[in-house]
């Protein structure tokens, strides 16, 4: 939690600071680009707030207005309804009341259903809430949306991920800005803690809404019902702070900054290892066998999961083996079906990856 700070201005900084960098620099710049003066952009955009009516987002609505407002900006609020509690309308309603008292304008309540996929509720819920949110600030041609993850998420996060995926990457946490849907989303309080957040409520006089998913009021080990996520903010975390005696989500958070860093670099070394290994013939993607295997083991592999991916095919883990071991074989020619979707077919010195249907068309 920040001390001996005044946490208001501090948070108004952070979100002056991200709008600044991913909104006005990079629209100043297209403008250049384009021959046209940054003054030809939108004269007074429209920034959203994605708003659950939880802390975190009530106090990141409050905080924007009050930064964003002098500047010039339009300062709204999207509220996304999932329909998935009995609550859950009313809450929505109360969430757009409190955005509409604050001062923000315009207020968008959007109801959506939540598909049931294999990905489970809570990623299912966050796909189906970026596409409303995406969808909703495309239509009132907001600049972007402001999520308010904090901290806590970051950490939270980074476990999650290292549950699912154990890799460089899972250490990264939650990026600061990203583009979804064509639409971008910035968090400018990944610096923040949720103690922070419940102070600005507190200093805004803004009162919020607890997600009972989250058990923040239960007593003792939350049970199987409840998400991983909530189980981990709620008992992991607190349990290795104990134990470390040291605050174990700020230091998961700071580690965060530097491994996206990393991470930077790697991605960069990967996308030019790409554009030297991997070749499009004839409309078919190709290995070149020789210039693979001149690069480390760690950006071959990284390589191999960047074409999968451009082919919408599944990099498992299994996937990657398959055509690694077949990158190293003497036999010159050689099919192997690597998945249901993808035959790899050896030819002297390339691997072409074909789709089923498009090989037995060949």
């Amino acid at each position: 939690m920040a001390e001996a700070v005044d946490l208001k201005a501090w948070a108004c900084a952070a979100v002056n600071a991200a709008v600044r960098e991913t909104v006005e620099l990079v629209d100043s710049h297209k403008s250049q680009n384009a021959g046209a003066s940054p003054s030809s952009s939108q004269e007074h955009p429209l920034v959203l707030v994605a708003c659950s009516g939880g802390r975190d987002s009530l106090a990141l609505a409050a905080v924007a207005h009050e930064a964003l407002t002098p500047r010039g900006y339009h300062v709204g609020a999207v509220v996304v309804n999932h329909q998935l509690q009995e609550a859950s309308h009313s809450v929505a309603e109360r969430t757009a009341r409190t955005c509409t008292h604050i001062g923000l304008s315009p207020v968008r309540i959007v109801s959506i259903n939540v598909p049931s996929t294999r990905a489970g509720l809570e990623s299912d819920a966050r796909d189906a809430r970026y596409a409303a949110l995406a969808s909703t600030a495309k239509e009132l041609n907001a600049a972007c949306v402001l999520v308010a993850h904090t901290s806590n998420d970051v950490a939270e996060t980074i476990l999650m991920k290292l549950l699912r995926t154990p890799s460089p990457e899972a250490l990264t946490g939650i990026a600061r800005e990203r583009h979804i849907h064509h639409m971008r989303f910035v968090r400018p309080l990944l610096e923040f803690s949720r103690e922070d957040t419940t102070q600005l409520c507190q200093e805004y006089n803004l009162s919020y809404w607890d997600d009972p998913t989250n058990g923040q009021d239960v007593e003792g080990e939350l049970d199987s019902s409840y998400p991983v996520r909530s189980r981990i903010r709620h008992d992991v975390l607190p349990l290795l702070s104990r134990i470390t005696k040291r605050n174990v989500v700020q230091l998961l958070a700071n580690s965060a900054q530097s491994s996206r860093e990393d991470a930077q670099i790697i991605h960069e070394a990967v996308n030019d290892a790409y554009n030297r290994v991997m070749r499009e013939k004839n409309g078919v993607l190709e290995i070149k066998i020789r210039a693979l295997r001149a690069f480390p083991a760690a950006i071959q592999r990284r390589v191999l999961v960047t074409a999968l991916e451009n082919l919408d095919i599944r990099p498992t883990q299994s996937a990657i083996f398959s055509l690694l071991e077949l990158s190293q074989i003497e036999q010159k020619k050689k099919t192997v079906k690597i998945s249901t979707p993808l035959v790899a077919n050896k030819l002297y010195e390339v691997i072409q990856l074909w789709k089923d249907s498009d090989y037995a068309n060949f």
